[in-house]
């Protein structure tokens, strides 16, 4: 008996140091915010910076590093808002054949929180961040809203779900032009612009999910998302077209041309003599 409540003790003894642990290095841990503005317009945007490291190996993954901000409305009505991770990048055009433009990051990555708010008065709120590691959270942040000559944000209409509105209850119609697919950025901001600059107010943008346009709901698959227009793939043999999931490697070049793989999974070389698989070890 003796030993029985000296096993419960030690046991619970260790658990509660795990649990007083865990609670020490989220308190340890606190996410700096830097709020753009201390006053904005109502429906303007007020951009959070959140400077925190997350334990996580995919940042963009909110089951491995949940980042977010915690607002109170001046109403009391409780907001979240998702933060993303950030990466500042800079851009150069470059004349190699057919226009292109070369990307570096700039600084270390980071991760960031946009609002607009809807109501007049103060704004008061915290940064929370749920990883691995346990909790981090910032300092209280406030930040007052101003009121605006801005009609809002543009939804379904509440009178007659037919058609679109602001939030005053101003009609909105559409303006602008289908500019589809971004094959250069330059071009498509300078289209915008221009468009912008004698009243449009929409464009449509094809955010596809090929390795051509924005692609930013593309394949999981680093062939699948390549920005090259000649990728070094060939649909299967025994596949329909070139949107299958399943790709060949292409060789080409001279007699004895080779690659090195390190594939996780079987992957299929076509050689003139058709489609060979090839296993890894």
């Amino acid at each position: 008996m003796r030993d029985r409540t000296g096993g419960t003790r030690a046991i619970f003894g260790i658990a509660a140091t795990l649990i007083v642990a865990a609670w020490a290095m989220g308190a340890e841990r606190r996410i700096e915010v830097d709020v753009s503005v201390r006053q904005v317009a109502r429906y303007a945007k007020v951009e959070m910076t959140l400077r925190v490291e997350a334990a996580c190996q995919n940042p963009y993954d909110p089951d491995e590093a949940d980042v977010r901000v915690e607002l109170t409305s001046p109403s009391g009505r409780k907001l979240t808002v998702p933060a993303f991770h950030y990466q500042d990048f800079e851009r150069r055009a470059l004349r190699r054949g057919n226009s292109s433009k070369w990307l570096y990051p700039v600084g270390a990555p980071t991760w960031k929180a946009r609002f607009a708010p809807t109501e007049v008065g103060t704004y008061k709120g915290v940064a929370v961040l749920a990883d691995r590691l346990g909790w981090a959270q910032s300092q209280p942040i406030t930040f007052e809203c101003a009121p605006s000559a801005s009609r809002g944000f543009v939804r379904v209409a509440s009178g007659d779900r037919r058609y679109l509105a602001f939030d005053d209850g101003t009609p909105f119609f559409a303006i602008g032009q289908n500019v589809a697919f971004v094959y250069n950025s330059y071009a498509t901001i300078e289209k915008v612009r221009k468009l912008g600059g004698n009243g449009a107010n929409f464009a449509r943008v094809w955010a596809c999910a090929e390795d051509w346009a924005m692609a930013i709901e593309a394949r999981k698959s680093a062939w699948g998302r390549s920005w090259a227009w000649d990728p070094p793939i060939v649909a299967m043999p025994d596949r329909g077209g070139f949107h299958s999931s399943k790709l060949c490697l292409k060789l080409s070049g001279e007699a004895g041309v080779r690659i090195t793989l390190s594939p996780s999974h079987p992957v299929s070389l076509r050689t003139s003599g058709g489609c060979r698989r090839w296993h890894s070890g």
